[in-house]
C-alpha cells in the first residue's frame, strides 16, 4: 500500500485509540439490545395480523436489520483499521479512509516540522492517556492526528527525527 523510500524505516504505525472502536462496539451492542426487545413486543404487535404475514415480515425485517448492523461494524472496523499514521524518519504519512473505495493520503516531510501540539480534552481522554497530535510545518499547514495513544512518546519520537533532520541538514551546508 505505501511505498518507503530507500533507505527509510518505519518508526511508528499508529491507529486510533481502542476506545474509539469501544464506542462503536457499545453502539452494535446497544442495536442489538434494542433488536431483541422489539423481538420481545412484536407478539404484542402483531396479533391482529395473519401468523403467516406476521412470521414473514418478521423474517424479513430481523435479515434487513442484521444486515445494516454487520455492515455498520464492518464499515467501522475497516474505518479504524486503515486509517493510520506511518511515522518514519524521513516524513509522517497520513492515510485516510473516506469509504469503501475512496482513500486519502498526505504527507509531509519530516525536515519541515517546526512544532508538535500535544491536546487531551476531558476525563475520559485524560484517564486514558490519548488525544490529538497537531504538526504545524514550515509551510504553515497543521497535520492533525486525531485521538491516539502514547502523545508523550510519540511528540518525542517526531521532534527528535525533526531535530535530526534539521542537524543534517545543517551539516550538509556548513
Amino acid at each position: 500500500m505505501i511505498q518507503l523510500h530507500e533507505n527509510e524505516h518505519m518508526v511508528l504505525l499508529l491507529h486510533k485509540h481502542w476506545f474509539v472502536v469501544a464506542r462503536t462496539v457499545l453502539g452494535i451492542v446497544f442495536l442489538i439490545i434494542l433488536l431483541a426487545a422489539a423481538l420481545l413486543l412484536l407478539p404484542f404487535l402483531t396479533d391482529r395480523l395473519d401468523p403467516d404475514l406476521a412470521s414473514a415480515a418478521t423474517g424479513l425485517g430481523l435479515a434487513i436489520y442484521l444486515m445494516m448492523v454487520a455492515l455498520f461494524a464492518f464499515f467501522s472496523w475497516m474505518d479504524y483499521y486503515l486509517d493510520m499514521w506511518i511515522v518514519t524518519e524521513k516524513r509522517i504519512i497520513d492515510v485516510e479512509q473516506r469509504g469503501l473505495f475512496s482513500r486519502e493520503v498526505s504527507e509531509i516531510p519530516i525536515a519541515s516540522v517546526q512544532d508538535v501540539t500535544v491536546e487531551v480534552h476531558g476525563i475520559v481522554q485524560t484517564m486514558l492517556g490519548f488525544g490529538t497530535i497537531k504538526i504545524q510545518t514550515a509551510g504553515e499547514r497543521e497535520f492533525t492526528i486525531d485521538e491516539i495513544p502514547h502523545l508523550a512518546a510519540v511528540k518525542d519520537a517526531i521532534l527528535n527525527y525533526a531535530h535530526q533532520q534539521f542537524e543534517a541538514t545543517q551539516k550538509t551546508t556548513i
